[in-house]
């Protein structure tokens, strides 16, 4: 299946695209799919969840015509796609009917959603693409003051002079400010003259910021399942601030394990196959353990 690039915001500045790369790489990469059946695309269904919370599963025969190959030799296999509703729904909210949409405009067309299998996470609103774009723009907004404190201690003073010498001092101010070791003035000159500075003594700030930044990754981390804990963080946080941390991410990490897991119990059941998930590094089964025991960190999904 056609795979759609979905790492690049547009109209943002290039720390944020970074730092977003940074957040979707670690949220597509939280769960391991197992014995997928061939005509699935893993990469293009954890995209679509990152992307709009939502995915499908239908069967389609016509392999060729979608780009994808079916050496299983099954007339019907599984082949996950985008949906939006399309109109109608029951009693209970949910949709009747869905148009399907596959990268390309391959596939689209309008299905009932018992010809299909759905898989949507708690809350589409709260998408993962939506989280990523706020705390890349939070610790971009962080990153962008520690510059300027950064450069006000190499900088930290104000220059008052006459219209007439404006041009002077922006020319020596330049040097200063590109490093230049040695700044030479004549001294016959009058260039000087009525030129006063004051330092402005700018506090050192950025141990302070730095801390607030990583307090604001942290918790993205946390909201996603994955733990922060630090060998020397834990040593000054209390028995019980461990304990609630773990108890959050143990919580995520099971309700978005145990919805990808009823997925491939409905795709197992309808097509006689064993597809699985489970945490990337962690079986499902030790979830429970290793969550207790602060596992489940970055280096758990890299």
């Amino acid at each position: 299946m056609s795979r759609r690039n979905t790492s690049h915001l547009p109209n943002t500045k290039e720390p944020i695209q970074t730092w977003y790369n940074y957040f979707r790489f670690l949220c597509v990469n939280i769960f391991q799919w197992e014995n997928v059946p061939e005509t699935m695309d893993i990469e293009y269904l954890e995209n679509s969840l990152f992307e709009s919370g939502k995915a499908c599963v239908i069967d389609d025969i016509d392999y060729n015509d979608l780009g994808i190959e079916n050496t299983e030799g099954l007339k019907v296999s599984p082949i996950n796609v985008d949906y939006n509703n399309e109109g109608g729904v029951n009693l209970y909210g949910k949709p009747i009917n869905i148009r399907v949409k596959s990268y390309g405009g391959l596939i689209n067309k309008c299905i009932k959603v018992s010809d299909s299998i759905i898989i949507r996470l708690e809350d589409e609103i709260l998408r993962d693409s939506i989280i990523c774009l706020k705390y890349s723009k939070k610790i971009q907004e962080i990153e962008d003051i520690m510059s300027v404190n950064l450069n006000s201690q190499k900088t930290p003073i104000h220059i008052s002079c006459t219209k007439d010498q404006e041009l002077t001092v922006k020319r020596i101010y330049e040097k200063y400010n590109g490093n230049e070791p040695i700044i030479i003035t004549d001294t016959d000159s009058n260039e000087l003259a009525n030129i006063n500075v004051y330092k402005t003594d700018a506090p050192f700030l950025l141990d302070k910021f730095q801390d607030h930044k990583k307090n604001i990754e942290n918790e993205f981390l946390t909201q996603k399942g994955i733990n922060n804990l630090t060998s020397d963080k834990k040593e000054r946080l209390l028995t019980g601030e461990v304990n609630s941390n773990n108890q959050l991410i143990h919580t995520t990490l099971e309700k978005h394990l145990q919805i990808r897991e009823l997925f491939c119990t409905m795709i197992n059941d309808k097509y006689k196959c064993d597809m699985s998930v489970k945490i990337r590094g962690i079986g499902s089964e030790e979830v429970d353990e290793k969550t207790d025991n602060g596992v489940g960190g970055s280096s758990e999904i890299l």
